[in-house]
């Protein structure tokens, strides 16, 4: 039986039926038009030359594979507010497994965090099947995108170039990152333009230095006018003795009563190693990151850095991991399933600190019956064991269950007795 793809109506692709909905259809690009297979959209020239900048590179490959390793899972909320694993449903498989037939969820995640970041918006066209479940995420470049907000329905819409058609909110993951309205994000790179400029003049200027290096930096000044063959002699002499880096430090010998005359500024005078060290923190504050991480020469003490590290996960993955989980659980559930499932990124693992820390944490959790040993368990990517569910709390740990029927029992008897209630 053919069951036909639909997004905003309009059919799409027809694949072959199976019995069961577990398995996204692996056929499915093969049918797909032109319009929806062309992924790769264009690429500014601004957005390949902030990359040739080490740190800013440094800084998006770091932020973006940090929330692509993330393990990201989808919970079902049970009737006494606990949650479960759902592994078996299809928001889970889309974002854990494979979002579309040619990606990894790592490599997906990490193209979309790219984006947000780098370019202030990131998306992803929604593909349904005829029962309105979302069966793939297809990322689209940002350069391709019109995002227009109608102020009628309050609401947005997407123009997408190579589509005719208007896609619907719902039918576009989009992550949004820094702006002024709340509907499109602002380019990071566009607005770190100065910073990044620096960087690359920096980069330039060294590259130049090293390569041209004559290590002189000034000029011959001749007692009278040189004919053109000698002008020209002299140009190739100083060029292949004192030219490249090969040469530096050489000695000058002079002849015919020529003088030389310094003109620029050394390496040291002219600060460049100061210069390119506060560009890397510049670039870690427009990007959020601790400078350390993108291996500046800053001296942090063992202890600093390990707080610095959590912090990272607070102040700079966590602000990304919430938009990202609040995109997901609004377009890819119904409002029924809303209800039930939510799809979350495990942020414990980065939060741990050292096992000392963790250790004494655990601890105290566990004396006061906060946590299971299976809980604990799962915290530090452990398996679960029969009967580790059981809570208990402080002094003989005993079960909570046996102390509550402990003193419900006593209660009865006391009752029985005629003796006054007990607290």
């Amino acid at each position: 039986m053919k069951k036909e793809i639909r997004l905003l109506g309009i059919p799409v692709y027809s694949v072959q039926e199976t019995e069961t909905r577990s398995e996204t259809p692996s056929s499915s690009t093969a049918a797909l038009p032109s319009w929806l297979l062309d992924m790769k959209g264009t690429s500014s020239a601004s957005k390949e030359s902030a990359l040739s900048v080490s740190a800013y590179f440094r800084g998006i490959s770091l932020l973006s594979s940090s929330v692509a390793s993330l393990p990201i899972r989808v919970y079902e909320r049970g009737a006494d507010n606990r949650r479960a694993p759902a592994r078996n449903h299809k928001v889970h498989r889309l974002l854990s497994r494979r979002p579309n037939t040619y990606m990894t969820s790592y490599v997906w995640r990490q193209l979309m965090l790219v984006n947000a970041i780098g370019e202030g918006n990131a998306y992803s066209i929604i593909i349904r099947d005829r029962n309105y479940e979302p069966i793939e995420l297809l990322p689209v470049s940002p350069a391709d995108v019109e995002v227009i907000f109608e102020e009628k329905t309050r609401s947005k819409v997407f123009r997408w170039r190579g589509y005719d058609g208007i896609l619907g909110d719902e039918d576009v993951l989009h992550i949004v990152g820094l702006g002024f309205d709340g509907v499109k994000g602002k380019s990071l790179v566009k607005v770190m333009s100065r910073a990044l400029g620096v960087s690359t003049s920096a980069d330039q200027l060294a590259e130049s230095f090293f390569e041209n290096h004559a290590n002189l930096g000034g000029y011959l000044k001749a007692p009278g006018k040189l004919d053109e063959a000698a002008y020209n002699r002299l140009r190739e002499s100083w060029t292949s003795r004192y030219a490249g880096p090969s040469k530096s430090g050489s000695t000058a010998i002079l002849e015919g009563g020529m003088e030389y005359q310094k003109l620029g500024i050394t390496f040291q005078e002219g600060q460049f190693s100061e210069i390119r060290s506060f560009q890397v923190i510049d670039i870690a504050r427009f990007l959020g990151i601790q400078p350390h991480l993108l291996f500046s020469n800053q001296r942090d003490s063992r202890a600093n850095i390990e707080h610095q590290g959590i912090e990272f996960v607070t102040f700079t993955l966590q602000p990304w991991v919430v938009a990202f989980e609040q995109e997901i659980n609004y377009k890819l559930f119904t409002e029924t399933e809303s209800q039930r499932y939510y799809a979350e990124f495990e942020l414990n693992g980065l939060l741990r600190g050292d096992s000392s820390a963790r250790g004494e944490y655990y601890q105290k959790l566990f004396s006061v019956g906060a946590l299971s040993p299976n809980d604990i368990n799962a915290l530090e990517n452990r398996d679960s064991f029969e009967g580790g569910d059981q809570r208990f709390v402080q002094g003989a740990y005993v079960p909570i269950d046996m102390i509550r029927d402990f003193y419900a029992q006593k209660l009865t008897n006391q009752n029985e007795k005629g003796n006054p209630a007990i607290d």
